[in-house]
């Protein structure tokens, strides 16, 4: 089966000029004994013909010419189902993406980097690698899995030879540590730090060379997210829903915004995707008009000016419920982020994301929140609560 289809972005709605619907509409309904009219009608039934010319589209254009008749609209709708789905995508990785994907609800895990923009972006980069972001303590589990379904490990130099031994040298193997007995919240998101990262683990498939990477987070994955080099490879797989978190910017403009000047390898990811099309600014006129590519101010997952797609989560396993009596959560916990992007530095041109980072003893997952005072006040009422009890 493919995606259940939800693009839940009010983005699309604004982003494609009226004349540009009429444009479409006119090339593709033209009057009967037109020569546009065989290219039609070869349209409205040929499948082949449908996934080329999609193809070129962009999503906001897609979306834009669904709307112009229901021939189209139905025709749109099976090739977005086809081309945004996870299962195929991972199946270039995975015997059974279902599985994987029930591990990654129960873990917390997250797709993202170059394979998350390749699923939006609808393209392919040869011998691009799969980048998994873990919450501390998900990496066994996750690795084990790589390991039973026939990939090896391939320690760097100073990690053990085996898997279980980098585990041990660096924690225990579970990966377990405690949380603090009060809330506290990181240090706000800077420009270019990665001490957001503990450990990085790599997995190779041998007789294909497939690579899979866990990226494991000291605590939430998104932190590490926010510090990627530029906004285009800012978009996340969950289990449950895609988020491309600057959609207009990356899928119609072709643009991504450093965030971020000082990280390792800075130069040679702008010029890998600057050769990959993409414009690289690395800041905004300070007294420019309000830029829709690069909305500022308090943002957070599935807003209007994100893309969320809703994938097709059948025989995919929920997260565990988070007590003895609860349910099973209904979606991953970072649709529950929020993070700020705003200018900053003596002319007020320089982005700047900021966030901070949440971790309880009353909470299971650990948040990225762009304000964290409410969200701490309800955790010493709860705490408060508790004690009196």
């Amino acid at each position: 089966m493919g995606n259940t289809v939800s693009t839940h972005a009010h983005f699309f709605n604004a982003s494609l000029p009226n004349d540009d619907v009429t444009d479409y509409y006119i090339f593709v309904v033209a009057s009967r004994g037109s020569p546009s009219s065989q290219f039609r009608n070869k349209l409205f039934h040929d499948a082949n013909l449908q996934r080329v010319f999609f193809s070129l589209l962009s999503p906001a254009t897609l979306i834009g010419l669904s709307q112009t008749c229901r021939a189209l609209q139905a025709a749109i709708k099976g090739y977005i189902q086809e081309s945004f789905d996870v299962n195929r995508l991972l199946r270039r990785f995975f015997p059974d993406p279902r599985q994987f994907r029930s591990l990654q609800a129960s873990t917390g895990t997250i797709i993202a980097g170059s394979t998350a923009l390749q699923f939006f972006d609808r393209s392919y980069y040869p011998g691009s690698d799969l980048d998994l972001y873990l919450p501390f303590g998900s990496q066994k589990a996750i690795g084990e899995y790589l390991l039973s379904i026939g990939y090896q490990f391939i320690p760097y130099r100073w990690q053990a030879p085996t898997f279980q031994e980098a585990l041990r040298r660096k924690g225990t193997s579970s990966g377990l540590r405690p949380y603090s007995s009060r809330p506290i919240y990181g240090s706000r998101g800077r420009l270019g730090s990665f001490q957001s990262i503990v450990e990085v683990f790599t997995f190779t498939r041998p007789y294909d060379g497939q690579k899979v990477q866990l990226i494991v987070a000291e605590s939430n994955p998104m932190e590490v997210v926010f510090n990627f080099h530029s906004t285009c490879v800012m978009n996340v797989i969950a289990w449950d829903y895609a988020y491309c978190l600057y959609p207009r910017a990356t899928l119609e403009e072709r643009r991504s915004l450093v965030c971020r000047a000082d990280g390792p390898n800075q130069v040679t990811a702008e010029a890998k995707y600057r050769a990959r099309g993409w414009e690289i600014i690395h800041s905004l006129p300070p007294c420019a008009p309000y830029d829709r590519a690069f909305p500022s101010g308090l943002r957070f997952m599935g807003d209007p000016n994100t893309w969320r797609l809703k994938l097709n989560t059948a025989q995919i396993l929920p997260p565990f419920p988070l007590s003895q009596h609860g349910s099973r959560l209904s979606t991953d916990p970072v649709a529950a982020t929020s993070w700020r992007l705003d200018q900053i530095g003596p002319g007020g041109d320089v982005p700047h994301i900021s966030y901070v980072t949440i971790k309880s003893n009353f909470l299971k997952n650990q948040y990225v929140c762009a304000d964290a005072a409410a969200v701490l006040m309800a955790l010493e009422s709860v705490q408060g609560e508790a004690d009196d009890e």
